[in-house]
């Protein structure tokens, strides 16, 4: 008696296989991409959240705002809310007075509530071999601790001649006490003489109203350095480099009463490409499908569009203009 033989895939079936699969893999990977970016920006949110919340509670301690630094090339905002981001055990590795360029090794933390998972990880940058950043004080070259970040505190909509302008009062060192003393000062590091340091501003002083000003959000930075390498932001510890701890959002100069355009217009960037000078000041849509991530002062965390009007984004950068915020 013949017994037939198990019959196998010609290959013509096989290829039909092979397509129908590939057809369900081009449909799954969207929706797969979907829900990757979806818990991105959820992890965006919470991470902008606890900063708005640390912000808060510095306020509730110092009845002040913490300023985006506290001096040129001295410890920023992301170092001083430490403590209220449950990073105590950071924050007593800085010696906040003193130069970033002069804080002790262990103060270097790459900590995860800094980075947007759909823009960088944490480690990531010191596993390419990046470094705290360097410079020479005194003839002797220092470098400070490593610790980088996608957000940036907002500075307002002008950049007036190089000085933040919305939570430092009057500059840089309006902080100190004894300006003239810091600006005459010989000293390694200024606070070893004259200690005494203030913060300026106050819920109070924000009079444009709380939940319509910006407090922080993702910075856009550069994929790649002029050489080719990763780019990371900088490190947002160091007060010594505006563009890796504070951005600038919306106008400054004059409008042109033809084109209607503004002198310098800072919108949101959504080319990861981008590369235009200007990168160094403005605020990021291209982590998120052109949306821009932010925690407003009075802690709310709310999508900023791309394509929303300069104006809108402009008054929600400054915090006592007068001027009401159109909706958007």
């Amino acid at each position: 008696m013949l017994r037939s033989r198990p019959r196998g895939f010609t290959l013509i079936e096989l290829l039909v296989v092979i397509a129908i699969v590939a057809v369900l893999v081009g449909l799954l990977l969207p929706a797969v991409q979907k829900v990757r970016e979806a818990a991105s920006r959820a992890k965006c949110t919470n991470n902008l959240k606890q900063m708005g919340l640390a912000v808060h509670h510095f306020h509730d301690i110092h009845n002040a705002l913490p300023a985006c630094d506290l001096g040129d090339n001295w410890p920023t905002w992301a170092v001083l809310i430490m403590p209220h981001l449950e990073q105590e055990n950071v924050y007593r590795n800085w010696n906040v007075a003193a130069r970033y360029y002069n804080q002790a090794p262990e103060a270097g933390a790459d900590l995860a509530v800094y980075h947007c998972p759909s823009r960088s990880t944490p480690g990531a940058a010191a596993a390419a071999g990046a470094t705290g950043e360097s410079r020479a004080i005194g003839g002797v070259t220092r470098t400070g601790p490593t610790g980088w970040g996608d957000y940036a505190m907002s500075a307002g909509a002008t950049n007036g001649g190089g000085v933040a302008t919305n939570w430092d009062g009057a500059g840089y060192r309006a902080f100190y006490l004894d300006r003239s003393a810091y600006l005459n000062s010989s000293q390694t590091d200024m606070f070893e003489v004259w200690p005494a340091w203030r913060y300026v501003l106050k819920f109070r002083d924000v009079t444009d109203g709380l939940s319509g000003t910006l407090l922080i959000g993702e910075k856009f930075y550069l994929q790649r350095t002029s050489s080719g390498g990763p780019h990371f932001g900088g490190v947002i510890y160091n007060g010594d480099f505006q563009s890796q701890y504070i951005r600038w959002a919306g106008r400054e100069g004059t409008q042109d009463p033809v084109t209607g355009r503004w002198t310098t217009e800072r919108g949101l960037i959504v080319d990861r490409e981008y590369a235009a000078s200007d990168w160094t000041a403005r605020f990021s849509a291209a982590n998120h499908v052109g949306l821009g991530m932010f925690v407003f002062l009075d802690g709310s965390v709310a999508p900023v569009r791309a394509a929303a009007d300069l104006e809108v984004l402009h008054r929600q950068a400054k915090r006592n203009d007068g001027l009401v915020t159109p909706n958007p």
